[in-house]
This record gives C-alpha cells, structure tokens and sequence, in this order.
C-alpha cells in the first residue's frame, strides 16, 4: 500500500492546477517499445522509464555516470518531436529520479518524500508548479505559495518557476521556508491593506486625484520600478502605474500578508465553452488568449484586482495574464 502514496499525493496536490486530475499515462517498460522517432534519444544513455500520456512521449534515460535526463516528445502529424529536455538530473541523498505522469503534468520523483512538479504553460513551455514534500509549496509566476502548514503565506520574487531545460533540483529548497529564505526578492512587494476587505488602487500617477487603473487585493505581487518616497512606480502583471508604498509589504514582510483574493468562478452556463482572456479591459484589445473547459475543467484563475464593475484582472495558472468580464465569474460558479 505505501507505494501507492506519491502518486496519490501529486493528483492532491495538482487539484488547484486541474480540478479533475487525468490517470496516469501508458507506462513503456520495454525501450524496443518506444516510436522509431524516439529511438534517438537512447543513442546518449540507457533507457529508464518511459510514459505515453495523451499527444506527450516521456523519456527518462540514465548516462555512463548515473546522471538521469527527461525527454519530452510530442505527437504531431508526422509522429513525435522533440519537445523539451532536461539537463542532468543528478542523485540526492543516494536516490535517482524516477517520473510519473498526469495530463500535461510531468513528477520528478525523488523517492516518495520529495517530488517536483511541471506543468505545461499556455506559451508551449514547461515551467515548475510546485514542490511536493513534507511541507509543500507552488511555484507561480512571481510567487512561492506554502502548500504544507500554512496556505495563506506567500512570498514574491524572481526565480520562482524554473523551467525544465534549466531545472537544477539541487537548487531548488525541498520546503516552504527554505525557499522563501532563499529567494530574491529585490523589487518585489505584495499589496498589504490594513483592511483585507480593502483594494489597493493603481494610479495613472503618483496622485490620490489621478485616474485609478484598477483596485487590488491584497496578496497581488506586483514589482516596483521606481521609487518615489510615498509613491512607487510598480508593474502589475501587464500593467504599469503607482501605488502608494505603506499599503505594500516587502522582503520577509511578505509572508505575513494575509491574501485576500475573491473566491468566483467560471458561470456553470461556460461549462465546455471557452473563456477569452483580453489583453487589455475591452474586447476591442484583442485575445490575450483563450483558456478551453475540456470536461475536466480550466486552469486556475486568480483574480488579482478589479478595473471597473466590468473587469478583472487576471494571473492564471498556466502563465497567461490578461482581462475576463466580470460577467464570466459567479460564486460557486452559478
């Protein structure tokens, strides 16, 4: 029965990615079994393991020196590319990797007490999500998220999701607190309302009497350009203007911000039909992309402020940042 615990874990832990995690991929234990197109990936090592999931092929192969690699390949008109690869992942603590699969979700599994998980994002790259250990974490664009002891703590920086042509797991922190201590957070701030229940404008100017560009909850990372003395220059995901500096929260004082980000959904009534992200708060600005409902459901959506009653402003979990009509959430989804 214990071996049936990482893989449990990781459909868990990706809830908040999938809300309906995919079964594990064709698992490929015979290397003569792999696609013609496959067979070159074997000319720079053994073959390991290899897992056929959906339009996905992945390979993990071992070299002379017991240095482990991940080979993506993906399935198109002509049979399976080359995808992604993954530079040499190296023993630690004595245990080699192994991998697991769901949909478009690659486990890099240290045993059954430590695993790093990709996900695919919307531009075609494989970014690191999260980290499964004795005290969890997500990795998002710009965040760390405690997964383990406390799911309100979060931290924002550079470096936060590396992706797998340069993941070195070495220099990944197996928890929460380690790589939150570890993490550059230069520039970087969360907004901080005394008030949760208060949003945070983003001025056209360094003027409580200039035009807001949206209002923001708390917890919404955002990285300071310029600072003004009260006022800092800041970008806001795709956005640029000024936010008054006491109601932002820097280096370690981030951790104590309380995020407050409205709990909506998708309307039930979109249920299998696509959802646009704008690039800008009209739909005259054109799709910043399109997030599908293929029966499992979307990918995450934080909505990290509001522009108007019409508009919020959107980080989702894939790395696609733009605007959805206010129109398309509802609580509960209804």
């Amino acid at each position: 029965m214990r071996k049936l615990f990482l893989p449990i874990f990781l459909i868990v832990l990706l809830l908040p990615f999938f809300p309906a995690a995919a079964a594990e991929g064709e698992v490929i234990t015979d290397a003569e079994l792999l696609p013609a197109q496959a067979q070159a990936v074997l000319d720079s090592g053994t073959f390991v393991q290899g897992i056929l999931q959906d339009d996905y092929l992945y390979i993990l192969t071992e070299d002379a020196e017991g240095f482990r690699y991940v080979t993506i390949l993906k399935q198109d008109g002509t049979g399976f590319q080359p995808d992604c690869a993954s530079p040499a992942l190296p023993a630690m603590d004595g245990i080699r990797p192994t991998i697991a699969v769901t949909e478009e979700t690659l486990s890099i599994c240290y045993g059954e007490e430590l695993a790093y998980l990709f996900t695919l994002n919307y531009y075609g790259g494989w970014n690191l999500a999260a980290v499964s250990s004795s005290e969890s974490y997500r990795c998002t664009r710009r965040r760390l998220i405690d997964v383990g002891s406390d799911p309100s703590r979060t931290i924002a920086g550079n470096g936060t999701s590396q992706t797998l042509n340069r993941f070195d797991p070495t220099q990944v922190p197996a928890t929460f607190i380690l790589a939150a201590e570890a993490l550059t957070t230069d520039n970087y701030a969360l907004v901080n309302n005394p008030d949760p229940a208060d949003r945070l404008h983003l001025r056209a100017a360094a003027s409580k009497d200039a035009v807001s560009k949206g209002m923001y909850y708390n917890g919404t990372p955002v990285y300071v350009n310029e600072d003004l003395g009260d006022w800092v220059k800041v970008t806001v995901a795709n956005d640029d203007g000024y936010m008054m500096k006491r109601y932002l929260a820097f280096g370690t004082d981030m951790l104590g911000v309380q995020a407050a980000f409205p709990g909506l959904c998708i309307r039930e009534s979109l249920a299998g039909k696509d959802v646009t992200v704008y690039m800008r708060p009209n739909t005259d600005s054109g799709a910043a992309g399109v997030l599908p409902d293929r029966g499992a459901g979307r990918v995450e959506i934080t909505i990290i402020g509001a522009i108007g009653d019409n508009w919020y402003h959107v980080i989702c979990g894939n790395g696609l940042i733009g605007y959805i009509p206010a129109s398309a959430f509802a609580s509960g989804g209804n």
